[in-house]
């Protein structure tokens, strides 16, 4: 009479232990999505912006920079948590998004900035260089 219960007590234990090692699937549309906006702010310069007032960001580095390291940092966490079996993975993976988006943003309007205060000072050289 015990041995069933010990069979089903076994069997459960089993299937708990497969489910629980079960890794998450990240959607690849999702991943390759991240992947190009990653690509994206790098193209724009976010790695190489320089520190200015306008720009500032955490730890003394422009705010596209840092964005983007914690977009990566979170993708990481994606993965890893994905590996692990975490459904919250995805929600990483979406936070992660969010950042890369953000970090083009801050690239895109970095570049716009610095070529507006170039216009300006062209213009105003122009005008200097027309009064003489």
């Amino acid at each position: 009479m015990r041995r069933p219960v010990t069979n089903q007590l076994l069997f459960a234990l089993t299937v708990l232990g497969f489910t629980g090692c079960a890794s998450v699937q990240l959607p690849s549309d999702q991943i390759e999505r991240f992947d190009t906006s990653v690509r994206s702010a790098k193209e724009m310069g976010a790695l190489s912006l320089p520190v200015t007032k306008e720009h500032y960001g955490a730890l003394g580095m422009p705010a596209a920079k840092a964005h983007l390291e914690l977009a990566k940092d979170q993708a990481e966490v994606a993965k890893t948590m994905a590996a692990d079996g975490d459904s919250r993975a995805v929600l990483f993976l979406a936070r992660a998004q969010s950042e890369a988006d953000l970090a083009v943003g801050l690239a895109r309007q970095a570049a716009m900035h610095g070529r507006a205060l170039q216009a300006t000072a062209d213009l105003k050289s122009g005008l200097a260089f027309g009064t003489r």
